[in-house]
């Protein structure tokens, strides 16, 4: 049984190899369209190419890019390990009861299982989301200050409120886990708000742009200023107070054991095993959405 769907073999920098299916939209198996930023299904952490590929025992989805580790290839490997971390925090999310999820995944997609080798815990990979999160956080409350000034109504509260929430998350793991210290706190405080500083510095000039036709109102634009002024004072003070403990090095990633039972995420695998086709190539080429 063959039913068509992108996926990928990626091999990560401690040398295990992966396999993650991208996330897609539409109810025929052609008539779809691919999100290449996220993944729905990931398993992680096999020994081998071959292992990855043989953990997933569904319908044969016709092929897969391979993407080796090299020099060349390592930002996007980094990306979809960071992939595979994120959809095993939102099957976290969805595993507790009680619990509103602060990751944008449906709440009726079939997560399961994640045994064997995780990447959610990484801290090389936490660091690299934070600092995602925090451009994205800082690119959020921008444009909203943004769309205001240019008289728009559009309310980004509820995706500027789930970043904040995914922020603190990643920040207390980092913390928790010993992974940032002090001063790495305060270095990862003054980048933050320099990157609120900049990007509202950029909605502000943007609104000079438009200001001149007449659209916008005065207030907002008032408001988009107070913000940065109240950014860039924070930011100021952040710069100004002594840190008591000295920076140290930063833990270094766990690396899975090669034994170790790749994890499934993002769906249970049903019988039957197939020989894919490999389409192996020196780098992929994703084209976000």
């Amino acid at each position: 049984m063959s039913f068509n769907r992108e996926n990928i073999l990626w091999q990560s920098a401690d040398g295990t190899w992966s396999h993650g299916f991208y996330e897609c939209h539409g109810g025929t198996e052609w008539d779809v369209e691919y999100n290449h930023d996220v993944l729905e299904y990931a398993s992680c952490g096999h020994p081998s190419e071959d292992a990855a590929l043989q953990s997933w025992r569904g319908a044969n989805p016709g092929g897969c890019h391979v993407l080796s580790y090299h020099s060349d290839s390592a930002a996007k490997v980094a990306k979809h390990d960071d992939m595979a971390a994120e959809l095993e925090d939102a099957q976290r999310e969805q595993e507790s009861p009680g619990r509103q999820s602060i990751f944008s995944y449906p709440q009726d997609r079939p997560f399961h299982d994640v045994r064997g080798a995780s990447k959610s815990d990484d801290p090389v990979s936490l660091r690299r989301r934070l600092a995602a999160a925090d451009k994205q956080y800082a690119d959020a409350v921008a444009e909203q200050h943004s769309l205001r000034m240019l008289g728009y109504s559009n309310d980004m509260t509820r995706d500027i409120d789930r970043l904040a929430a995914k922020r603190t998350s990643l920040v207390e793991r980092l913390v928790h886990g010993g992974h940032l210290d002090a001063a790495a706190q305060r270095e990862h405080r003054v980048t933050d708000l320099s990157n609120q500083v900049a990007a509202l510095n950029r909605a502000l000039d943007r609104s000079e742009r438009t200001n001149a036709r007449g659209v916008g109102s005065s207030a907002n634009r008032a408001a988009c200023a107070a913000a940065r002024n109240d950014a860039a004072a924070e930011l100021d003070r952040v710069n100004q107070t002594p840190t008591r403990t000295r920076s140290r090095k930063m833990a270094p990633a766990t690396t899975p054991s090669a034994s170790a039972p790749g994890r499934v995420a993002g769906g249970v695998p049903s019988g039957g095993q197939f020989a894919a086709k490999r389409h192996r190539e020196p780098a992929v080429t994703l084209d976000p959405r």
